[in-house]
């Protein structure tokens, strides 16, 4: 429902905004596009609805909102790529609704507060502007060392590659065996980082970041991930325990899943226990 939203409200910007565009500078938008597929961006006419949108006061929601050259595959899929990031709070979220698990909600707790790291390095320390691309209607003048997507991406692939190899026990049931479990977490942890590739390459190609705001982000991420990993393992987890016995806790259900190997299998017969309970009072 809220990405359905947002490309709604998105779509009734450029409705709003690309007449006022065409009127207020007289650009045709074939000669614009035609302009573009030469290789020659164009202020204002990247998108058909730039300059109108600066000079109406509106500004698109940054958040979502990624440019692309039309016409360009490679750039469309790395664009979605580049929301990813979103999309993985928004699923964190509702797996802590639903799984109510105290490791989930400080690993959503680590993403923010490593989202708050790059905030305080691209804007306290580093003060680095993004690289100049007349063709974009965002990013101008902004900060953007180092990447907040390289950077949110590599603190993911750290953290889930160290929670799969170190975290998750190898005790597989049946028909999976210790080395198949093996490879499968190899296979896992494989694609979480090429994702995290994808992702920061993307900020280079759509000229979002240079390739040392990317690099020093995917640095910051890992190490920041690293960091989070160790005081969750050795530190907060020793305390979830306490956490779990307070009365809002216990209010909201919030649980410790820590010791606990298979939790789809313990939920499975938890469930078929409860249920097979209830069918024996009944008769």
């Amino acid at each position: 429902c809220v990405c359905v939203c947002v490309c709604v409200a998105q779509a009734s910007y450029r409705d709003h905004t690309t007449p006022q565009a065409e009127l207020r500078f007289g650009a045709k938008r074939s000669t614009c596009f035609a302009l573009l597929r030469e290789g020659k961006p164009v202020w204002g006419c990247s998108k058909g609805w730039t300059m109108a949108g600066q000079l109406s006061g509106l500004v698109p929601l940054s958040l979502t909102l990624v440019e692309y050259r039309e016409g360009d595959l490679l750039g469309k899929l790395f664009a979605l790529a580049s929301l990813l990031p979103v999309f993985l709070l928004f699923s964190l979220g509702v797996l802590i609704l639903v799984r109510r698990d105290l490791h989930t909600v400080t690993f959503l707790i680590g993403l923010l507060a490593n989202v708050g790291v790059n905030w305080v390095l691209k804007n306290l320390v580093f003060c680095e502007l993004r690289p100049d691309h007349p063709g974009l209607s965002q990013g101008d003048g902004t900060f953007g060392m180092p990447s907040n997507h390289s950077q949110f991406a590599a603190f993911f692939a750290v953290y889930m590659s160290f929670f799969l190899f170190y975290r998750i026990r190898d005790t597989p049931q049946p028909p999976m065996t210790v080395m198949l479990m093996r490879v499968v977490k190899t296979m896992v942890a494989s694609f979480f980082w090429v994702t995290a590739a994808i992702v920061s390459y993307g900020r280079v190609y759509l000229h979002y970041h240079t390739a040392a705001q990317v690099l020093y982000g995917g640095v910051a991420g890992g190490v920041v991930g690293f960091v989070w990993f160790v005081l969750t393992h050795n530190v907060l987890s020793l305390l979830f325990p306490i956490v779990e016995s307070l009365p809002l806790c216990e209010l909201l259900l919030i649980k410790d899943l820590t010791s606990v190997d298979d939790v789809v299998r313990v939920e499975y017969d938890a469930v078929r226990a409860h249920r097979s309970l209830r069918h024996h009072k009944r008769q």
